[in-house]
């Protein structure tokens, strides 16, 4: 067992890091909410195009990380999941024209 808060066990990150891990996954949910609600509107109101984005944001868990980079990989993850579909949102009227 830890005695000191301030270190963490092996495999098990300390406060900061979930608490930053957190709020990031809290900003991904947020920006993402946009986006989704774009897919589910223009996809006659299915949920299976948000269901498509959620599953593909999740698909870091399939990938082992090792512990000294696991922050770091976390965290650019989140930010693509940030950027990414926010972006394809913001520019849909030229990313998503209909062809004549």
């Amino acid at each position: 067992m830890n005695v000191n808060p301030g270190i963490s066990e092996p495999g098990n990150p300390g406060k900061p890091v979930r608490y930053a891990v957190g709020l990031l996954g809290a900003l991904v949910a947020v920006a993402a909410a946009f986006p989704m609600a774009y897919l589910f509107e223009r996809s006659h109101n299915t949920i299976w195009a948000p269901v498509l984005l959620h599953v593909a944001a999740h698909t870091i868990r399939l990938v082992d990380i090792p512990d000294a980079s696991y922050m770091t990989a976390v965290s650019v993850w989140l930010v693509l999941q940030l950027t990414i579909p926010f972006l394809v949102f913001a520019l849909r009227s030229s990313l998503l024209k209909p062809r004549v």
